[in-house]
This record gives C-alpha cells, structure tokens and sequence, in this order.
C-alpha cells in the first residue's frame, strides 16, 4: 500500500492547469490569495486543441497586464468569408461590428499548448508553480472546507485541506462527477474530422472562411505560420463533415471493439476548393466527436466548477 504522507492546507485547491484552472489561479494569486494549482498529467499537452482566444478574454487579461504578452504570440483573425459551391458571397470585418465596443475587435488565433504556456509563466511570476502529476482521488467535506486525496509523483497520498475546491479538470471531471452535477449535451450524428495542414489561395489569406452548402459544413481557420511565406499561402485548420459512410459508430470503436483511425486519405482533396484554395501538405488529421458543453460555473458550498463554452472533441488520432 503506497505511503500517506503529511497533511497539507491551502486555501483553495484548483484541480486541472488548463486555460481555466490556469486563469483563475492568476486571478486568485491577484487578489493576494496564494492557490495550490495541481494537474494529473506530468507535462503540458504539446497539441494545439483549441485554437480561438475571444475579445472579452483579451479584455480580462489586460487586467491581468498579460494581453499584449499573449497577442504578440498569436495571430489576429479580422474578418469572416462566407462561401457557397465555390464562390465567395460575403465578407463580414469584425471591426464593423465590435468597434467601439472593445479594444480587441478581432479574435486571436492561438494554440492551446502556446495559451498554457502563457499562462503558467504569469502564474509563475506570480508565485504560483503548477504541480504535475498530482491526481485528485476523492474529496469530502470536512468542516468549513474539503479534505482531498491526492496522488503523487512518487507513488505517495497526501491528504490536502482547503476552504475551498475547484473543479477545473475537464470534460471527464472528478470534481463534477463527486458533485453529480450534469453535463447536458449531445453526440453529433456526423462524423467531423480535423486536419492542420498548408494551404494556397484565398482560403489561405489570413481570414476565416465557412462553407455552408449541400456538400456540408467546413471551415477553415488561419494558423500563425511562416511570416515569410507569400501572401495567399499559409497554415490552416480545417474543420468539417465526412460525407462517406463511417467504418466505425461516433464512439470511435469499431467491430472488435478497437479505435478506428482515419486519415488524411478519407477527406475529399478537393474540399479546399469550396473555399478557393487547395491544399499544398498536410500536416495531419483527427477523427472527432463532438459534445457540446455549455457550463461556465457552478457552485455548491466549498465546491466551484469552472469551464468555458466550447465544443469538446474525443479525438481518435493519427498523424500523417
């Protein structure tokens, strides 16, 4: 039987050091309240995931004084391209409609590993240190707060007290599941998949671009690249329906019960041309389902949930 080790006590206890458990520990170390921040995987995911930053974000991070910090490692999307069967129809700047209205009239695209990164660097100015491979096992209210098990590097338990407990662990939530809090939503009956990959054409020129047609849904988004790269070239995501019959359910298992995978191959090569553009390599492909997730907080005596709104892809992934 692993080790107990001592107890410890902290104010609050943030489990999970993605963008909310990250944001709210800066917040917290702000207001002069020292958070212990601690997250079950033992290093920072180096994948992209989510790609979008929102103006009121920006706005809250000027307060943090780390918003130019962030923008500088991003790239601003300004306007959005609506296209049908190949052609463009309409072009909407952001700055028509938010100007005025905040000082970000754009949405900045940046990777979730680079957003994190940003983020535990603040927090680290801050006085705040992330522990890895700390795993949340229970909880319980004890008094005026919580007592928690957690699951150390080396093997260890130690018993942590805090006031407070924030759930900020994701979709999977410990905290939400000890809490029996729900998670409405649905599973998407179409099959989406997401490719980053280079791009050449007007689809490629810095601006979102949807389709919205019978052939079905596909956007694609800008990626920071190359600053040297021509105009008219450049990295994009593409996110969109795969119109040919699945080899596997929306869970993602196949007969015999293993992952099904799919590639790059199983995406139509001309689905660029619905936006312009033409794919020049690909950089990679994921097969998704997609829940949609609408909470944003909740709280229940010494416990919060936090999050923010977004769809949440159970990716089934190979890279090409």
């Amino acid at each position: 039987m692993p080790a107990q080790s001592h107890d410890s006590v902290s104010p609050v206890l943030i489990a999970g050091a993605g963008p909310s458990g990250l944001a709210l520990a800066l917040w917290l170390a702000r207001a002069g309240v020292r958070p212990r921040i601690i997250e079950c995987q033992p290093a920072r995911p180096a994948t992209s995931r989510a790609i979008a930053v929102q103006a009121r974000t920006l706005e809250f991070y000027r307060q943090l004084g780390i918003a130019d910090e962030v923008i500088a490692q991003g790239l601003r999307l300004e306007a959005l391209n609506f296209w049908v069967a190949g052609h463009r129809l309409t072009r909407l700047p952001f700055g028509e409609v938010a100007g005025g209205k905040s000082p970000y009239p754009f949405i900045l695209m940046l990777a979730q590993d680079q957003h994190e990164r940003l983020l535990e660097q603040a927090l680290g100015r801050a006085g705040v240190t992330v522990e890895r491979g700390v795993t949340l096992e229970n909880f319980e209210v004890a008094g005026q707060g919580i007592q928690a098990q957690l699951a150390l590097p080396d093997g260890q338990r130690e018993l942590c007290r805090a006031r407070y407990l924030a759930g900020c662990d994701g979709a999977r939530s410990l905290v939400r599941h000890g809490l029996k809090a729900g998670f409405p939503g649905g599973t998407y009956a179409h099959l989406f998949y997401v490719a980053d990959l280079d791009a050449r054409g007007p689809g490629a020129d810095g601006e979102l671009h949807v389709a919205l047609d019978e052939a079905g849904i596909l956007a694609a988004f800008p990626l920071k690249g190359d600053a040297a790269a021509p105009p008219g070239e450049g990295r994009v995501r593409l996110i969109g329906t795969i119109r040919t019959a699945p080899t596997a359910d929306v869970t993602g298992q196949d007969a015999e019960g293993g992952t099904s995978l799919r590639t790059w191959d199983d995406v139509d090569k001309g689905v660029l041309a619905r936006v312009g553009s033409r794919c020049a390599t690909s950089a990679g492909s994921r097969r998704t389902t997609c829940i949609t997730a609408w909470w944003i907080g909740f709280a229940k005596g010494p416990f919060s949930l936090w999050a923010t709104p977004r769809t949440s892809t159970a990716p089934w992934a190979v890279r090409a």
